[in-house]
């Protein structure tokens, strides 16, 4: 938690390309069109690009470019230990998944069709979360996504969305440290309040492929 800074990650990783998100700012639809964002740059380039004042949340390393940063990323796995009371080791990405990005970065409301452990390790992140039992209120509209991107913007139609009023959040700080266990089908978004480093896990030891029978749509 005090080791990862910007200079160490750079140091650890060097200039083995990664994968990453960017031009996001420019289309509202950036999570759902994951695809037409994914960039290439090596590791300390990316690292620089994000510290730019101002960088915002056009530029992440997500979940969604784990697969392509698994030998990239590899170097940092020494520096982790591992829960294995909880998690499985023998699959195909045991240390999880990586989220590297600046202060401002944003992924809109949403739920994941698996369990998920989010472990903060660098900087703190905002999350707002709802249960899967509200999913009433909260207009899913495509997939796993709402026609509310946003639950803090103040120009949410509550006119055009009725149903928001009412609706039971909880508001988390999430510090370096620690971990946050987010249930499947539990709505959540998030936000970067600093420079951030982030794992998410979802190789429990129990069964958890809720996407299996989800339809694609």
């Amino acid at each position: 938690m005090t080791r990862w800074t910007p200079a160490y990650l750079k140091e650890a990783v060097g200039a083995r390309p990664v994968e990453f998100q960017g031009g996001r700012t420019g289309d509202q639809h950036f999570e759902r069109q994951k695809d037409a964002h994914r960039r290439e740059a090596p590791f300390g380039a990316f690292i620089d690009q994000i510290l730019r004042p101002g960088a915002g949340n056009d530029l992440y390393l997500t979940a969604y470019n784990s697969e392509r940063n698994a030998d990239a990323l590899a170097p940092l796995h020494g520096d982790l230990g591992f829960l294995d009371k909880f998690l499985d080791r023998q699959v195909a990405v045991p240390h999880g998944m990586m989220w590297i990005g600046p202060a401002g970065t944003v992924t809109p409301l949403h739920h994941d069709l698996t369990n998920n452990f989010i472990a903060q390790i660098v900087g703190r992140k905002r999350l707002r979360l709802a249960p899967a039992a509200q999913v009433g209120k909260l207009y899913n509209d495509r997939h796993v996504f709402s026609e509310i991107a946003d639950l803090d913007d103040p120009g949410i139609d509550l006119a055009r969305h009725p149903r928001l009023d009412g609706l039971r959040l909880y508001d988390v700080l999430l510090e370096p440290g620690e971990i946050l266990f987010v249930p499947l089908a539990w709505w959540h978004q998030v936000k970067s309040l600093d420079f951030s480093v982030t794992i998410t896990f979802t190789n429990f030891r129990w069964r958890n492929d809720g996407h299996a029978g989800y339809p694609q749509g």
